[in-house]
């Protein structure tokens, strides 16, 4: 193993986007996935968590074959 990546696992601008997403998500499936408080917030939580970490391996992907020479 030659270097280690420079990405940061915990980000805030990651955390935002998943934010953001996970609202538009949960705003574009109300009335067919989502129908009650219950669903909405286990709706949120699986797409904050699932959303995070699909964020943060791309961009360890992207970090580790794109964007270094």
């Amino acid at each position: 193993m030659s270097s280690q990546s420079s990405v940061p696992l915990v980000s805030r601008r990651r955390a935002v986007l998943t934010v953001c997403m996970a609202v538009l998500m949960l705003a574009f499936n109300y009335g067919s996935l989502v129908r009650t408080v219950a669903d909405a917030a286990g709706a949120m939580a699986v797409f904050l968590v699932v959303g995070y970490l699909t964020l943060t391996a791309m961009d360890l992907l992207f970090d580790r074959f794109l964007w270094r020479n």
